[in-house]
């Protein structure tokens, strides 16, 4: 049997106990309609915006667009080798590989049933993804160089949360089913050992300074702190109810804990072990990030569609910020300076820029002519996207930019390209394509129709030759023998 997560449950977020008879039961905190149910989908249904569609927008703290990626999407992970972001897609069992320079997905990489969370080795540069699936306790590796799962690790049952230690240069999981924390060796992907902690492990952290590994327990609304050399229990720290998600914060060296049940985030001091402080954020805050550029952390409010900015000097809510459906995950891209929103329920990963960006407004291009299901393409401004709908869409601050049509096989656009002078509204191009007649030559034939006329003829001929040859070569008879 799987276990849904609280990323796909149809509520904001639930304590999971385990009663005398070892069933599972689930105590609602906050009870919401379906998702689905609610936006009329179903589970293999698009984004409601286009993958390449820059919003307009010119604040600080604003979501500056919107990419489509797989069903469900759950985790997120910034490699900052190859500098790309990775989206674990629950439902779809594959990850979604984007790069944050375009803000456009790269490669697709199917890796099983479930998959859940993500962390980033970058010793290895390998990437480690967990499944949240009963009969699937397993984490993949993914090498970004070939795309492909190099590895398979067993681990406990339900494996949900991952964070890599580069001291110990080992991944840690929160095994949620057995509440166990397993370190994998990431140079032999190896268990390297098996840890007990809290009821319901669900996130994890790494505090580099300390080389201490923090894990939330959601069914037992504590911390415990691990160290990342000798795998023992140092700590258990209470902390809101239902704990999920868990970051570091190197610059104010404080470590982040979303609180899903009760509405806010624990602040915890790794030099005393202790909460400092606790922030009231949106409604069932599940995952959380810290972003050193603007020196920000980012929650995903699931319960109500947002992201709440926390200022950790002053401890506050500066900023919150309207995304998609049910946001589950949250991860900070250092090289492009841009925070990235997994929002589980309209398939799709808002893109949150932490300064200033110049409006953009959409550029689309409408074609017709063309039959259904034809694969078409559009190069505007050095971005080539393609599409089989008869339209693509692009996103441009103001300016002059130019554009040409790709190739399609018996058709020819019109245009074939030119510019379009974006000043502050939506811009309408429209391509018709026509069926492309080859060029015609003698008699109004086809270069192919004058090949195939003149090969037959030539083979006509050839064959009466040979007909008046032979004829005149065979044995004379009657008449036609006396006169020879």
């Amino acid at each position: 049997m799987h276990r849904r997560s609280r990323r796909s449950w149809p509520r904001s977020s639930a304590i999971l106990l385990r009663s005398s008879t070892g069933l599972f039961l689930a105590a609602a905190l906050v009870v919401v309609g379906c998702p689905l149910a609610e936006e009329g989908r179903s589970a293999a249904s698009a984004p409601s915006v286009p993958p390449s569609f820059h919003g307009p927008t010119a604040d600080v703290q604003a979501v500056v667009q919107l990419i489509g990626v797989g069903q469900d999407p759950d985790g997120l992970a910034y490699a900052s080798g190859p500098n790309l972001v990775y989206v674990a897609n629950h439902d779809s069992a594959n990850l979604s590989v984007v790069s944050p320079v375009t803000n456009r997905v790269v490669a697709t990489i199917p890796i099983g049933r479930f998959p859940f969370a993500l962390a980033y080795a970058t010793t290895t540069q390998a990437v480690y993804v967990s499944h949240d699936y009963l009969y699937n306790d397993n984490v993949s590796v993914v090498d970004p160089a070939t795309d492909r799962v190099v590895a398979n690790v067993t681990v406990g049952a339900y494996p949900l949360g991952l964070a890599y230690a580069d001291l110990a240069d080992e991944v840690y999981v929160a095994d949620w089913g057995v509440s166990n924390v397993t370190a994998i060796d990431v140079t032999t992907n190896q268990v390297a050992a098996q840890i007990r902690v809290g009821a319901y492990p669900f996130g994890v952290a790494y505090a580099a300074g300390y080389d201490h590994i923090f894990v939330t327990n959601s069914g037992s609304n504590n911390v415990s702190v691990l160290d990342a050399i000798s795998h023992a229990v140092l700590a258990t720290i209470p902390v809101g109810v239902a704990p999920e998600g868990v970051t570091y914060a190197v610059g104010p060296n404080v470590i982040l804990v979303a609180n899903a049940g009760s509405d806010n985030v624990s602040v915890i001091s790794p030099a005393t072990n202790s909460v400092v402080a606790s922030i009231p954020v949106g409604k069932n805050p599940v995952s959380i990030a810290y972003a050193p550029g603007p020196g920000l952390a980012y929650v995903a409010n699931a319960g109500n569609d947002t992201v709440s900015v926390l200022n950790l000097t002053e401890k506050s809510v500066v900023a919150t910020v309207k995304v998609q459906t049910r946001p589950v995950a949250v991860a900070y891209a250092a090289d492009a300076n841009l925070v990235y929103v997994a929002n589980g329920g309209t398939n799709s990963v808002s893109v949150i820029s932490p300064t200033a960006q110049p409006p953009q407004y959409p550029v689309t291009f409408q074609a017709s002519g063309l039959p259904l299901g034809t694969n078409w393409s559009v190069t505007l401004n050095g971005t080539t996207e393609s599409s089989v709908a008869p339209s693509i869409t692009f996103g441009l601050p103001n300016g002059t930019y130019r554009f040409a049509l790709g190739a399609v096989t018996g058709y020819a656009p019109s245009p074939v390209g030119g510019e379009v002078n974006v000043t502050g509204t939506p811009v309408h191009v429209t391509i018709a394509f026509a069926v492309a007649y080859p060029p015609r030559g003698f008699l109004g034939l086809t270069v192919t129709s004058a090949l195939y006329l003149g090969g037959a003829f030539a083979a006509a001929t050839a064959a009466i030759a040979a007909a008046v040859y032979w004829y005149r070569r065979r044995p004379r008879e009657g008449i036609e023998a006396y006169f020879q």
